[in-house]
């Protein structure tokens, strides 16, 4: 899967050089009066999935989490995309707060738990519960200088590996 600028979530056949299945979709607006000036801002509109570039994606049994530029995460369900393959539409959506930019998702335990890696503040970490939507840190933060540029759970998902600026990895149990 691949995620980029026109806030699309494209799904790819690895024996095929073409998407198989797009998650979000793109439509054109309501047509203009005759004899109006067409406004280039508005010649496309979103109508389901992220309003603004794709920054991060997982995968997880028939589960995929994306993150983005619109401060959304949100969770499709890829048995749903034989239904209507370029027009899926997310199970779930999670408003993040204004000042939590998500820059990278990992799925912990679905659907309980959620790590995010946001460029704001600081490329700090994030838990986010996709079952009542909260967010904790995972770490104090405050007491830290720590910029994190990559995650990742071990295999029981117990576990969030966090790599920085420096040659230390930080590890933090999952409080699920």
């Amino acid at each position: 899967a691949s995620g980029s600028r026109d806030s699309c979530i494209k799904i790819w056949d690895p024996r095929q050089q073409y998407s198989v299945a797009m998650l979000g979709q793109i439509v054109p607006n309501a047509p203009e009066a005759p004899n109006t000036v067409k406004d280039p801002s508005t010649a496309l509109s979103k109508s389901t999935g992220h309003q603004a570039t794709v920054t991060g994606i997982a995968f997880q049994d028939n589960a995929l989490l994306s993150c983005g530029l619109d401060r959304q995460l949100l969770l499709w369900d890829l048995r749903r995309i034989s239904e209507d393959p370029m027009h899926s539409k997310p199970v779930k959506a999670i408003s993040l707060a204004a000042n939590l930019m998500p820059m990278e998702v990992q799925l912990g335990s679905v659907p309980q738990l959620v790590a995010i890696m946001g460029a704001e503040p600081a490329s700090c970490l994030f838990y986010v519960s996709l079952v009542d939507e909260s967010v904790m840190p995972v770490c104090n933060f405050a007491q830290s200088n720590r910029r994190f540029h990559h995650m990742a759970w071990n295999r029981d998902k117990s576990v969030l590996f966090a790599v920085g600026d420096d040659p230390i990895v930080d590890c933090f149990r999952s409080f699920l």
